[in-house]
């Protein structure tokens, strides 16, 4: 009963987001307690399971990324399953609080040298965590975690090499989003690219939104023309409101009227009722 209505209380947040523009931190309870990741006054830190306290002894040197590196090397040859399901522990109880990959936590962390170790060292691409039933491609997606700093082509690039080795783009996490709605939410027309090649469907809807609707809401003129490049967009998609990405493009017609010329120009129907 608690984890279904949290679950949607972030529903809801998100939502309210990408309609009102408001690209809050994203939130989970394993993350909440190992955010402050590479601190040593976790109480419990010692506690978790090897591969991510490798993870976590971090202060982002490229000295000691390498010696980080070492130490996953040595971890993996000596047969440990990079694709363990490993237990967050809570850092005041020592409690288990969620289940999640190494190569998730990565993710969280945003070192791209470990994610990239993980990735090609047979880490499960679409291996999910407990809470939320996130990808590592939806982290990559989502808002920057604390503690975290990708520049965008970065995870671009990750996605793109996530995706050679297996990642699924259409997965959807515990509140029916796709990793798509994550990168459109947070304005990374690198990554929105990247999935549309990957044959990301444009028209998934989240709570009646699809992804081009969330871009023409809020002006992304580089994401709306990214996606109704592709022809398995549609562009008069309406949600549970009856409203089109065409309403919403008029709605911010002052600040960026591109985004209708661009929508009318794809066959964007101008008497669509709403």
């Amino acid at each position: 009963e608690h984890r279904s209505s949290r679950t949607s209380k972030d529903a809801h947040r998100e939502k309210e987001n990408h309609r009102e523009h408001r690209e809050e931190k994203p939130s989970t309870s394993h993350h909440s307690a190992i955010s402050n990741g590479s601190s040593t006054d976790r109480a419990f830190k010692d506690k978790h399971h090897p591969l991510l306290i490798a993870i976590w002894n971090t202060d982002r040197t490229q000295t000691n990324v390498e010696e980080k590196l070492k130490g996953l090397r040595d971890l993996i040859r000596k047969g440990t399953n990079p694709s363990i399901n490993c237990e967050i522990l809570h850092e005041q109880t020592g409690t288990p609080i969620a289940q999640v990959s190494p190569l998730i936590i990565a993710c969280f962390e945003g070192d791209v040298d470990i994610i990239r170790f993980f990735i090609e060292n047979g880490a499960d691409p679409n291996q999910t965590e407990s809470e939320h039933h996130l990808t590592p491609i939806h982290v990559l997606c989502d808002a920057e975690y604390h503690g975290q700093s990708l520049r965008q082509k970065d995870r671009a690039d990750l996605i793109r090499l996530l995706i050679k080795h297996g990642a699924q783009v259409n997965h959807l996490d515990r509140s029916s989003m796709a990793a798509i709605h994550k990168a459109v939410i947070h304005d990374r027309p690198e990554c929105v690219e990247v999935l549309m090649d990957a044959h990301a469907d444009p028209n998934v809807a989240f709570m009646g939104d699809t992804p081009l609707s969330i871009a023409a809401r809020h002006n992304r003129r580089k994401i709306v023309q990214i996606l109704i490049d592709h022809k398995e967009t549609n562009v008069n998609h309406r949600n549970d409101q009856g409203g089109t990405a065409l309403h919403f493009a008029s709605a911010g017609i002052v600040d960026s009227p591109e985004c209708v010329d661009l929508l009318l120009s794809h066959g964007a129907k101008v008497n669509a009722q709403d």
